[in-house]
């Protein structure tokens, strides 16, 4: 089986507001908080949620032990096909009064989306100010919650 490598943050990166601040969101996964986190590149997550949905792959969820890229990687969670994860496409429509489209629903799930991803609005808008908002964002999942409806 296939390992689809994920690295949290466990400190809001250089260009955060809140730079060097932990994030918390390992016990934000653990404790059923954070259900989810926004990346970018939805055709990279996309290629691999393919064969995770196959049975084919496994997401493991990890974390730097000290400095990014600098240090060793601890094994955190391990999420399979029958742990309900997924990947939702997501766009920032800045031009609607939606904010958000997923999988082609438009939304106003501004406050939902940033707390389902274990952080505060102001926080979530800082964490992605002067993303390209054309390029579409991957949502993975780490439950079977969605926000489109099929």
């Amino acid at each position: 089986m296939k390992k689809y490598v994920l690295i949290i943050s466990q400190a809001f990166p250089r260009k955060h507001t809140r730079f060097g601040e932990p994030t918390h969101f390992v016990e934000s996964i653990k404790d059923g908080s954070k259900i989810h986190t926004v990346r970018v590149n939805y055709r990279y997550w996309r290629k691999r949620f393919d064969n995770i949905e196959k049975g084919l792959g496994m997401l493991s969820v990890r974390a730097w032990t000290d400095t990014p890229y600098y240090s060793k990687q601890v094994e955190l969670f391990k999420f399979y096909k029958e742990d309900g994860i997924g990947l939702e496409r997501l766009v920032f429509k800045r031009s609607l009064m939606h904010r958000f489209v997923v999988e082609d629903q438009a939304m106003d799930i501004e406050k939902e989306i940033a707390a389902n991803d274990g952080l505060s609005v102001p926080d979530f808008k800082s964490w992605f100010k002067g993303f390209d908002s054309i390029t579409p964002l991957g949502i993975i999942h780490f439950t079977s919650f969605r926000y489109a409806k099929n």
